[in-house]
C-alpha cells in the first residue's frame, strides 16, 4: 500500500487551552450545575481545562429540566446581498499565547487559530426520517451523556440499513457531526506518514487514532483525524470562516481549504449499486486496487434541491453542478451553492501562560482575541441550524511541520538531557528530564458554540446589521475563570446612523449555586438600562433619558414594532418579562422581581436604528461597583 503524504497542521505544548466567549461556547457543557463539565466526550474533544464554557440558554426564569423545547437558540439575522452585511463579533481567549510582533524576529510560538461553522436547514427537525432526526440533526441534546455508537464488523451488511443506525442515536444527546460522517472515519485507514513519536497507536490503523488519541477514545461523532490536523485531506462538514496563522502560510491554506478545493474519498458500491458507508482505503491507488472508486467530493453553502437538472442549477448565482461530500449514492451530481475562500488574517499576539487580552494587529488594544464574522447569506430562503468551532493550533520550533513519520524516533516522551556541565572538581552534573509528553508537542484545543440559527431577513431590514449580545456568566473573577464576569460585547460599538442593531442575549438558571452575583443562585441575568456616562452606576430616569426615544423599532421578538418608546425600555430593562407569560408572575409588571429572578434568562430581544448621538448604557441587575462592571456604549455617527 502507497503511504498518503500531507503535510496538515502539527497542531501544542501543554496547558493551551481556548474558551469561545462569544457566541458563548460550551467546552461540552449542557446544563450542569457544579463548577467542572461533567463529560469531555459529550459532543467533542476540546483538551480545555474542566471549568471552561457556558451552559446551554434557557428560555425561560426556570431550567430546561431535560425539556429541549425550553432551551434557548441564538437567533442571528443573515446578511443579504443587497439590503446588508450582518456582523457577529466572535470573541476568545487562549492559555498559551499565539502570534509574533510584526516586522520582529521574536517568535514565541507556532500558532494558527481556525474558525469554522456546520450548518443545516431548520426544517430537518421537522423530518419523517427517523435516521435524519436522530443521526443527522444537530442539537444541544437535554443531557450530558455522549451519544451511542454502534460497534459493528467491517463487513457488516447493517452499515448500510439506516434503520439500524437510528437505534443508536438517542435523539436526547447533543449531536454535532453525523453519525455517518464518524462511521467513514472510524473504518477509515489513517494516515500512516503522520510524525506520531512514540505513541502507541496499536494495531487498529484507522483515523480514530491520532497522536494526540493514541487510544482512539471517541467524543460525540467527530473524527479525531479531521479534528487534529488542518486543512483535512478528505472531505469533511465543516466550512472555513477564517484562519489566522503566520502570513506566509496563508497562499497554503487558501488553496487547500475544502470551501475552494474538492477532496477525494473512496466510494464503494454493493451489488445492488447502493452506496457501501466506509471505505478502508485512504488513496487513490488501493481504492481502485480494491474496487472502489476514488471520487471528487465538494464542499458547498447548501444544497438547492429545487434545481434538479445543471441547466436550471446554473441559474443561480455563485452555483455548481457536481457530487457534495455527503451525497447517498457517491455518484449523483447536485445543485450546490459555492463557498467563499476563507479570509486569512496574522494570528492575534498573546503572551503564554495567560487567559486575557491580544496586544493589538487586527484586534484591538486592550480586548479578547476576535474576528467579526460576515454571517453569510443562504440563497434557498430557509433558516439555518448551525454551530461555529474554533481551533487553536500551537507548536514549538522543536517540531516543524514538514515532520512524518520518518522522524519519530527523533522525539520521546520526558527524555533525560546532557547539559555537558560539571563543577570546578570535574564531577559531571547528571542529566535532567525535560517534561515533555510527545502526545502534546503539537498540539489541537478547540471549542465550540452551542446550537444557534440563522434567520433569513425580514424585507423591512436594510442596512449594514450588528449584533449586540452579553458575554459571561454568574461569578466573580476566579469563580468564572477561565470564563469572565457579565459584560456586553461589542463593549464599544461605533456605527452609521443608517445601521441596524440587534440587542440579544441568553444565560441559564443552573449555574452553580454558591458563585457570587445578584438575584437568585445560579441564575444568569441581564438587561438594559441608560447611564449618563461609564463612569457611574446610577440609570437615567425614563424622563431624563433618550436612548429608546431615539430609536426606530425594526423588528421586535413580541412583533410590536409600533411601540411606544417608553414600553421599548420596559421591555429591555425587564429583559422581555411583560410577554413571558410562563414567566413566574404571567409576565404582570406588578409581579415583577426586584432582582429580575422571574425574568427570562434569555432575551429575543430587537432589532433597533438609533438616531445620530452616544448612548451609554449598563445591567442594573448586575453592575456592582468594585464587584464588576456590566457597562457598554453605542456611538452612532450621522451620514
Amino acid at each position: 500500500m502507497k503511504i498518503l503524504l500531507v503535510l496538515g497542521l502539527l497542531c501544542s505544548i501543554v496547558s493551551g487551552d481556548i474558551y469561545m466567549h462569544n457566541p458563548r461556547g460550551s467546552n461540552n457543557r449542557n446544563a450542569e450545575s457544579g463548577a467542572d463539565r461533567s463529560n469531555n466526550n459529550r459532543l467533542f474533544d476540546s483538551q480545555n481545562n474542566n471549568k471552561g464554557g457556558h451552559n446551554v440558554g434557557d428560555k425561560l426564569d426556570t431550567g430546561a429540566k431535560g425539556n429541549s423545547e425550553k432551551q434557548y437558540n441564538m437567533k442571528y439575522f443573515q446578511s443579504h446581498e443587497s439590503d446588508g452585511v450582518s456582523y457577529l463579533p466572535i470573541v476568545w481567549n487562549m492559555q498559551h499565547g499565539c502570534g509574533d510582533e510584526e516586522g520582529s524576529n521574536t517568535k514565541r510560538l507556532d500558532c494558527d487559530v481556525v474558525i469554522q461553522m456546520m450548518c443545516q436547514p431548520t426544517a430537518l427537525e421537522d423530518s419523517d426520517d427517523a435516521f435524519t432526526r436522530k443521526a443527522i440533526l444537530m442539537r444541544d441534546g437535554s443531557n450530558t451523556n455522549k451519544i451511542n455508537y454502534p460497534t459493528l464488523g467491517r463487513n457488516s451488511e447493517k452499515l448500510s440499513k439506516k434503520g439500524y443506525y437510528a437505534r443508536f442515536a438517542n435523539p436526547s444527546n447533543g449531536l454535532h457531526e453525523s453519525l455517518t460522517s464518524y462511521d467513514v472515519c472510524a473504518q477509515r485507514q489513517r494516515n500512516t506518514n503522520l510524525f506520531t513519536a512514540d505513541q502507541n497507536l496499536g494495531d487498529a490503523d484507522t483515523a480514530k487514532k491520532t497522536r494526540q488519541n493514541p487510544g482512539g477514545t471517541r467524543s460525540g461523532y467527530e473524527c479525531p483525524e479531521e479534528r487534529d490536523y488542518y486543512p483535512y485531506w478528505h472531505p469533511s462538514q465543516w466550512k472555513d470562516i477564517a484562519i489566522m496563522t503566520d502570513r506566509a502560510r496563508c497562499s497554503y491554506y487558501l488553496k487547500e481549504s475544502f470551501n475552494v478545493k474538492p477532496k477525494h474519498e473512496c466510494v464503494h458500491e454493493y451489488n445492488d449499486g447502493s452506496r457501501r458507508k466506509y471505505s478502508r482505503y485512504n488513496n487513490k491507488e488501493t481504492c481502485n486496487e480494491n474496487r472502489g472508486v476514488w471520487r471528487e467530493l465538494h464542499n458547498y453553502l447548501e444544497k438547492i434541491s429545487d434545481a434538479t437538472t445543471q441547466e436550471q442549477c446554473m441559474e443561480y448565482d455563485n452555483s455548481i453542478w457536481a457530487i457534495p461530500y455527503d451525497s447517498e449514492t457517491g455518484n449523483t451530481k447536485e445543485c450546490l451553492i459555492r463557498l467563499d475562500a476563507p479570509e486569512c488574517l496574522r494570528a492575534p499576539l498573546t503572551r503564554s501562560n495567560h487567559n486575557g487580552n491580544a496586544y493589538g494587529g487586527h484586534d484591538e488594544v486592550g480586548k479578547f482575541s476576535n474576528y467579526m464574522w460576515k454571517i453569510p447569506q443562504f440563497p434557498s430562503g430557509n433558516d439555518q441550524r448551525c454551530v461555529l468551532r474554533i481551533r487553536y493550533n500551537i507548536s514549538t520550533g522543536d517540531v516543524p511541520r514538514t515532520w512524518n513519520a520518518s522522524n519519530n524516533e527523533q522525539f520521546t516522551n520526558n527524555p533525560r538531557f546532557d547539559f555537558g556541565l560539571a563543577d570546578s572538581a570535574g564531577v559531571k552534573m547528571p542529566s535532567l528530564k525535560l517534561a515533555i509528553n510527545t502526545a502534546q508537542f503539537s498540539r489541537t484545543f478547540q471549542d465550540r458554540s452551542h446550537i444557534f440559527i440563522l434567520r433569513q431577513r425580514p424585507d423591512k431590514l436594510t442596512g449594514d446589521l450588528h449584533n449586540l449580545n452579553v458575554r459571561g456568566k454568574r461569578g466573580n473573577a476566579q469563580q468564572t475563570y477561565p470564563g469572565t464576569e457579565y459584560d456586553f460585547t461589542p463593549t464599544d460599538l461605533k456605527i452609521n446612523d443608517t445601521d441596524l442593531v440587534h440587542i440579544q442575549w441568553t444565560g441559564s438558571n443552573t449555574n452553580t449555586k454558591n458563585f457570587d452575583g445578584q438575584g437568585k443562585a445560579g441564575t444568569d441575568r441581564s438587561n438594559i438600562v441608560q447611564i449618563k456616562s461609564r463612569d457611574v452606576s446610577i440609570p437615567l430616569t425614563f424622563e431624563n433619558s433618550n436612548m429608546f426615544q431615539n430609536a426606530e423599532i425594526k423588528w421586535i421578538h413580541n412583533g410590536q414594532t409600533d411601540m411606544a418608546a417608553e414600553q421599548l425600555a420596559l421591555d429591555m430593562a425587564t429583559a422581555g418579562y411583560t410577554s413571558c407569560t410562563d414567566c413566574t408572575g404571567g409576565g404582570d409588571l406588578k409581579n415583577l422581581d426586584i432582582d429580575l429572578n422571574n425574568a427570562p434568562a434569555s432575551y429575543e430581544g430587537a432589532v433597533l436604528q438609533f438616531k445620530a448621538g452616544v448612548y451609554h448604557y449598563m445591567s442594573s441587575r448586575n453592575n456592582a461597583f468594585t464587584n464588576r462592571a456590566q457597562k457598554a456604549t453605542i456611538e452612532v455617527i450621522a451620514t
